[in-house]
């Protein structure tokens, strides 16, 4: 469970299915945000990276807390997740879950959250 401070955030930069990751990212003044972070990008390694050059200030600290796939369809208001990351793991379906529940932009999507052992390379 992450303290009340922390503030979610999903990052959705497509239409359909791509890989995604879980991320916190701690900043210099000690805010906590937790995001799902998802590019149409060929590895969840790139995702992170494009994450890092354009989210991350000077002082935030990210830590990567796995990952999978997502298919998202925003004219139905649907969101699926699946799979896990080849390179960072599982995410953990709580976790996820929690996030898209609470991030801005997706409120009445009906989420189908689930994690599960396909690996998409």
């Amino acid at each position: 469970m992450e303290p009340e401070n922390t503030k979610y955030a999903s990052v959705i930069e497509h239409e359909g299915d791509e890989k995604y990751i879980v991320v916190k990212i701690t900043g210099a003044d000690g805010s906590k945000r937790l995001m799902i972070v998802s590019y149409p990008l060929p590895y969840h390694s790139h995702i992170a990276s494009k994450m890092k050059m354009e989210l991350l200030s000077d002082g935030d600290k990210l830590e990567i807390f796995g990952g999978g796939l997502i298919k998202i369809d925003h004219k139905k208001k649907h969101i699926h997740t699946y799979g896990r990351s080849g390179g960072y793991g599982p995410a953990q379906v709580d976790q996820v879950r929690t996030i898209l529940e609470n991030s801005k932009g997706l409120e009445g999507y009906t989420l189908d959250v689930t994690v599960t052992d396909y690996i998409r390379d």
